[in-house]
């Protein structure tokens, strides 16, 4: 996560904080988990990404506590994702 990342979910993560993972994007099995926050105009900001080989516990659950660490007064009103184990991980 950059330092105008870290901005952006400062100012904007406090309403929605939104993770999208693309399903068989490409042929080598490497999957790119995208963190956003929705601004002014609802539009998705990247805040923050993941490269990784699978969805599970032991890479998510460092990734989400990487971004707590960064910024520990947040607290989002909604935390949406497609995958239940997104929401796991980040408790």
């Amino acid at each position: 996560m950059t330092e105008a990342q870290l901005e952006l979910l400062q100012i904007y993560g406090k309403n929605i904080i939104m993770v999208d993972l693309p399903h068989g994007t490409n042929q080598y099995g490497y999957l790119l988990t995208t963190v956003m926050v929705s601004d002014d105009n609802h539009e998705g900001l990247p805040v923050a990404i993941c490269y990784s080989n699978r969805v599970c516990s032991d890479i998510f659950e460092p990734f989400f506590e990487e971004m707590r660490n960064r910024l520990t007064h947040l607290q989002s009103k909604v935390f949406m994702s497609d995958d239940p184990s997104f929401w796991n991980a980040c408790k």
